[in-house]
C-alpha cells in the first residue's frame, strides 16, 4: 500500500489546500493526504456521484431538520462512509461533541491508520452544508 500522498497529489505536486508536497516530510505528506481525502468525503453528499451513490454524507438539511436524533445517525454515516472510501483507514471512532443548540454539529474523529498511527480530528458541520476539519490532537 502506498504510504505517501495520493496519485493526484503526486501529479499536481500539491495538496488541495495548495501546500507543496516538498514542504512536508514523507510521514507528514501521508497524514496530510489522508486528511485531504477525509475532508473531500465529508464535504460530498450521497447521491451526487451517479456511479458511487453512497459516496459522501446524507443531505445536511435533512439532518438539521430532524435533530437531535439525526445527530447520532450522522455519526454512524461518518464512520461507515470513511471506512468504505478511505482505504488507508483501519478503524474510525466518532463521538458527538455537540452542540445542536448553536446549529453547529461537532464530532471528534479518531482515525486509526493501517500504518503510521492515528489521527484525531474535529469536524464541525454547519447548516449551510459546510464541514470544517481541524487537528484534534491539541484539544
Amino acid at each position: 500500500m502506498n504510504m505517501g500522498p495520493a496519485l493526484y497529489e503526486m501529479l499536481t505536486g500539491q495538496f488541495s489546500d495548495g501546500q507543496e508536497l516538498d514542504a512536508l516530510a514523507p510521514e507528514q505528506q501521508f497524514s496530510h493526504s489522508v486528511i485531504d481525502s477525509i475532508r473531500r468525503i465529508l464535504n460530498a453528499r450521497a447521491g451526487s456521484l451517479k456511479h458511487l451513490p453512497d459516496y459522501g454524507l446524507p443531505d445536511l438539511g435533512h439532518v438539521y431538520r430532524h435533530l437531535p436524533a439525526s445527530a447520532h445517525q450522522l455519526m454512524r454515516s461518518i464512520e461507515q462512509t470513511l471506512l468504505r472510501y478511505e482505504p488507508r483507514l483501519d478503524a474510525v471512532e466518532v463521538a458527538f461533541q455537540g452542540d445542536h443548540e448553536q446549529m453547529v454539529l461537532r464530532y471528534r474523529l479518531r482515525c486509526r491508520l493501517k500504518q503510521h498511527g492515528e489521527l484525531m480530528l474535529d469536524a464541525s458541520f454547519t447548516p449551510e452544508g459546510g464541514v470544517r476539519l481541524r487537528d484534534g490532537s491539541q484539544s
